[in-house]
């Protein structure tokens, strides 16, 4: 059977956090749902890594719910999620994870990356909404 988020999840991911979301159908904007959400961050096994220096870099601590097409990018940005294990599924086509900041850490020590504080910050970065995000697209996309 599939993975169904928490209503709580939903409505307040993470004590507040969004969920980090990544799928390819953009049709659907999950603030419509009711869904507070961060792009994925691009993570340390990406090819544009060096170029892209984003500003969030993954793995960051929280709920992410990947497509299986994200993980199949050319450009490898979320590859790094196939080293975690995912705690269920979303209709067989997204893998759902729980990170903590320790799984975070781990992956991170492991490319030279700096480690996150092991208190949350006292803030987050801002969810998507259409005015950040231009409309209603995936920017992941």
């Amino acid at each position: 059977a599939g993975f169904v988020l928490p209503a709580t999840l939903v409505r307040n991911p993470s004590g507040g956090a969004p969920i980090c979301l990544g799928y390819v159908l953009g049709l659907i904007d999950p603030k419509i749902l009711g869904i507070d959400w961060l792009p994925l961050p691009v993570g340390p096994t990406s090819t544009s890594w060096e170029d892209a220096k984003p500003q969030h870099p993954g793995p960051m601590p929280g709920w992410h719910v990947v497509s299986v097409n994200k993980l199949q990018d050319s450009a490898h940005q979320w590859d790094y999620y196939e080293q975690f294990t995912p705690v269920g599924w979303i209709s067989y086509t997204m893998k759902v994870y729980h990170l903590s900041i320790e799984d975070c850490n781990t992956m991170r020590k492991k490319y030279a990356m700096p480690l996150l504080p092991l208190t949350p910050p006292t803030t987050q970065p801002t969810p998507v909404t259409s005015e950040t995000q231009g409309g209603t697209h995936d920017r992941n996309r």
